[in-house]
């Protein structure tokens, strides 16, 4: 919808707009907000005793040549579109002064029933909620009980013990090199030398050893099963 579509549907709808003289009737004569026993009270008097209005009058009018539901105009080309923004943008249409026909109403107080006594009901709410937090902290409160130490006597602490043996007929020796007992050097912070391949020196073969060991293979005991066995 173009800019002068708009602009000659918006003086079609103010010529043919009533007055707002009977909008006052809108407004609640009462106040805002009441008690709440009011409030129920008042709703089942008009339960049972609901009030007689008159019946319904439509004043609105269909707007002829009205463009609001044209397909054509609200499902135009995007380049149309386009063009018809760009051109409202670098030559906006000229639109005739804003009329306002609102009229200020005089309204009743917000605070309804709790008028002149804003200052009693703040008090009152603080009070309301420093006794809650009070209770609160009196039911969670953990009362901490002083327990009287038990006195024990003195402390008397034992060292270790330590067993008395006799000295060896023989000191250790020390040495390495396993069972055989072949010193090696002391190393003495020296990098060892470079080689091109590593050298490992052969293990000597004991002739006759006291706990020979037989070679085995690494591999899981043969289950036993009972159909294996009898006739």
């Amino acid at each position: 919808m173009t800019s002068d579509e708009l602009y000659k549907e918006t003086i079609e709808q103010q010529e043919t707009a009533p007055s707002d003289d009977h909008l006052d009737r809108l407004l609640v004569g009462t106040d805002l907000e009441e008690p709440w026993y009011k409030s129920i009270i008042r709703g089942i008097r008009e339960t049972l005793h609901p009030t007689k209005l008159p019946p319904l009058e439509l004043t609105s009018k269909p707007v002829e040549d009205a463009t609001l539901g044209d397909m054509n105009v609200i499902e135009a080309p995007w380049y149309r579109s386009l063009y018809t923004n760009i051109r409202d943008f670098v030559r906006p249409p000229k639109l005739p002064p804003l009329e306002v026909t609102s009229k200020p109403v005089e309204v009743g107080s917000i605070w309804g029933a709790y008028r002149g006594g804003e200052t009693r009901s703040g008090i009152v709410s603080l009070l309301v909620h420093a006794g809650a937090l009070v209770l609160l902290l009196g039911v969670f409160h953990t009362q901490v009980q002083n327990v009287v130490k038990r006195s024990l006597g003195p402390v008397v602490y034992v060292p270790p013990y330590k067993p008395k043996l006799p000295p060896a007929a023989q000191k250790a020796q020390g040495g390495g090199g396993g069972g055989m007992h072949q010193p090696k050097p002391v190393v003495r912070g020296v990098a060892p030398p470079q080689a091109p391949k590593q050298f490992t020196a052969p293990t000597f073969a004991i002739q006759h050893p006291k706990l020979p060991e037989v070679p085995k293979i690494t591999a899981p005991a043969p289950p036993i099963v009972a159909d294996n066995y009898g006739d």
